[in-house]
């Protein structure tokens, strides 16, 4: 009996291959009417703590693995919520919450930050965030990776050789607001 197409019969092997293609990262954003460009880290944790009021909080459930790699990198692992916080389900709803909010804050996907025509009009900027030191504080880049069984790699050789391939895939990553590896 034959497997239907990308279905392993039993007793076979299953091999999963993986090809890294790119990176994201997590970025601050506030509306674009907001004066402020940086913020210190102190601020950071006033801010999605409750403690400071004057801004309004955009977050992400606590499931979420966003919100997780925010509290890593920003808070030392150490969860931060906000009572007051507006919560999102995804970078979409992030932006247009701070395009709508004059004095809101949130942390979408790198990728996410670059503006299709149909979202011109949202009011967002990307703010960084300073330690004590005055050193900029960066979230280290993911991964991003495909992976596919290695029997069906004759379906996907194709996708696999245009990523692989250095200028049209690299060019593509660079349009979708990605970071080339």
């Amino acid at each position: 009996h034959q497997p239907k197409d990308g279905v392993q019969a039993k007793g076979e092997e299953t091999e999963i291959k993986c090809l890294l293609i790119g990176a994201d990262q997590l970025v601050l954003i506030v509306n674009s009417e907001n004066p402020e460009n940086k913020i210190s880290q102190e601020q950071l944790l006033e801010i999605f703590s409750g403690q400071n009021e004057s801004w309004q909080v955009i977050s992400r459930g606590s499931s979420s693995a966003l919100k997780a790699s925010f509290d890593k990198y920003f808070f030392n692992e150490q969860h931060v919520f906000n009572p007051r916080s507006v919560i999102v389900n995804s970078n979409n709803e992030t932006k247009i919450a701070v395009s709508r909010l004059k004095n809101s804050i949130g942390y979408i996907s790198i990728g996410s930050l670059a503006l299709g025509k149909e979202e011109q009009t949202l009011k967002i900027k990307q703010i960084e965030v300073y330690s004590k030191l005055a050193k900029l504080i960066k979230p280290p880049k993911q991964q991003i990776k495909v992976a596919y069984l290695k029997t069906n790699q004759k379906k996907v050789e194709k996708f696999i050789l245009f990523l692989k391939s250095d200028q049209l895939s690299k060019e593509l990553i660079k349009e979708s607001g990605y970071l080339v590896l």
